[in-house]
């Protein structure tokens, strides 16, 4: 590595260490959630393409299926929709939540919201 390129690297690096803690920009160590405070994201498609998907009477159907609060976040592709399910006890509560939508009739399906990543590869085309 040259020389010049070599001081700018350890310059950043030696400015990093400094300026990160006094503008507060360090790392935060994340905390559990309390029972109660998860909030889980679902995917529904409903079998009726026209039903209504965010009036009051629809959140308050879905969370007596739920039997927590559920609020509508926003419109999917291809009929879907994603609702935020609040107040979850744990990943099992949620999981049950899921299971009770998607066993309901106008429901074609329910899934949790999950982030997906392409696997790493070892840089080799398929």
């Amino acid at each position: 590595m040259h020389a010049p390129r070599r001081r700018l690297l350890s310059f950043a690096a030696a400015f990093t260490a400094i300026a990160g803690p006094l503008s507060g920009c360090v790392a935060q160590t994340t905390t559990a959630a309390a029972p109660g405070d998860l909030i889980g994201r679902v995917i529904i498609k409903f079998k009726n393409p026209s039903a209504p998907v965010n009036t009051a009477a629809t959140l308050l159907d879905l969370e007596k299926t739920c039997g927590v609060r559920v609020g509508y976040a926003r419109s999917l592709g291809a009929g879907a929709h994603l609702y935020e399910l609040n107040g979850l006890r744990d990943q099992a509560a949620l999981e049950d939540a899921v299971k009770g939508l998607a066993a309901r009739a106008d429901v074609q399906f329910a899934e949790i919201d999950r982030l997906m990543k392409p696997l790493q590869t070892d840089g080799a085309r398929q």
